[in-house]
């Protein structure tokens, strides 16, 4: 059994939650935020359980089988990024994760603004605002990462 927080969502332990705060959330606040972060782990595990029982029972409301997922800062992943090797991948499959279930919606998007089935292959042109919006991501996310590890470099 693993002692991530929220295995497959939020995988990452207590210590990398708190050698991440500690690299950009000023201490007056990083027990808050620490606990903040702790309760939203254990009511989403809490959740996720709730929600495989429904599905084992074959439930159809979409209230019961779906569970929340949680949204935290910009800078906890940056920086959870910073701690190791290991968390830096952890957090690199969330984002390609994300990332590639934004570029889906996204294309479906441009494709329909076009005229087009989504489902169609995508234009020269609508691969061309994909591949900027993929750069554009990338850019801010070393950026942000630059930010939290010069912050973190000044608080040692």
């Amino acid at each position: 059994m693993t002692d991530h927080l929220i295995p497959g969502v939020f995988p990452f332990t207590e210590a990398e939650l708190r050698a991440a705060t500690s690299l950009f959330v000023p201490l007056d606040v990083r027990g808050q935020m620490i606990n903040e972060v702790l309760e939203i782990c254990a009511a989403v595990r809490t959740d996720i359980a709730e929600a495989k029982e429904a599905r084992e029972r074959s439930s159809a409301d979409p209230v019961e089988i779906n569970n929340w997922v949680p949204v935290f800062p910009d800078e906890l992943y940056t920086a959870l990024a910073l701690v190791n090797v290991d968390t830096n991948e952890r957090v690199e499959a969330l984002l390609s994760r994300w990332w590639s279930m934004q570029s889906i919606s996204r294309r479906a998007q441009l494709m329909s603004d076009a005229g087009l089935h989504p489902r169609d292959t995508p234009t020269p042109a609508v691969l061309a605002v994909l591949e900027q919006e993929e750069a554009a991501r990338r850019t801010e996310w070393a950026a942000r990462r630059a930010q939290v590890a010069a912050h973190a470099r000044k608080g040692e």
